[in-house]
């Protein structure tokens, strides 16, 4: 039996005393193109059964009838892979953040000397610039404290 449920499409199959209903759709999000499996069960019987996830197994077959076997994730192995795509995400960032932060201080000013006669003469001047540096520290570190904060958020959303 299939029925619509919120919108998806649910295959139903009752087998004995336990009905078993399927449903799946693909999601799409920074991290990539998910299948996403909803399962659900339902005892008729008077004896108990056990379900265990980490049973479940799934194939993907394309419109050319090619069949690829899929990578099942339990609930703690996506948050598990989110956390660590995040983390890599954040570390990129840092290090940019600390290289860019690092060289903001840095001025240099350009000085053109002209003499009769001669040809012009350009002298570089670096200097360092405490205020510049501490507001792109400033700015860093607020990158930083945002991002983990939308990366939480995300993480939430995703849980």
């Amino acid at each position: 039996m299939t029925e619509y449920n919120d919108g998806r499409l649910w295959a139903y199959r009752q087998i004995v005393d336990i009905v078993i209903g399927v449903s799946n759709y693909v999601e799409k999000n920074s991290y990539g193109k998910n299948y996403q499996i909803l399962i659900f069960i339902k005892n008729l019987g008077e004896s108990s059964v056990l379900f265990d996830p980490s049973l479940v197994t799934a194939t993907l077959t394309n419109k050319l009838g090619e069949t690829k076997e899929m990578k099942v994730y339990t609930h703690e192995q996506y948050m598990k892979r989110i956390k660590n795509k995040q983390a890599l995400a954040m570390a990129i960032t840092g290090f940019s953040n600390g290289f860019n932060t690092g060289m903001a201080g840095y001025q240099n000013t350009y000085t053109t000397t002209y003499s009769a006669g001669r040809a012009p003469y350009t002298q570089i001047h670096t200097t360092y610039n405490d205020a510049a540096a501490s507001a792109a520290r400033i700015a860093a570190n607020t990158q930083m404290m945002t991002l983990g904060k939308m990366m939480s958020d995300e993480q939430k959303t995703m849980n």
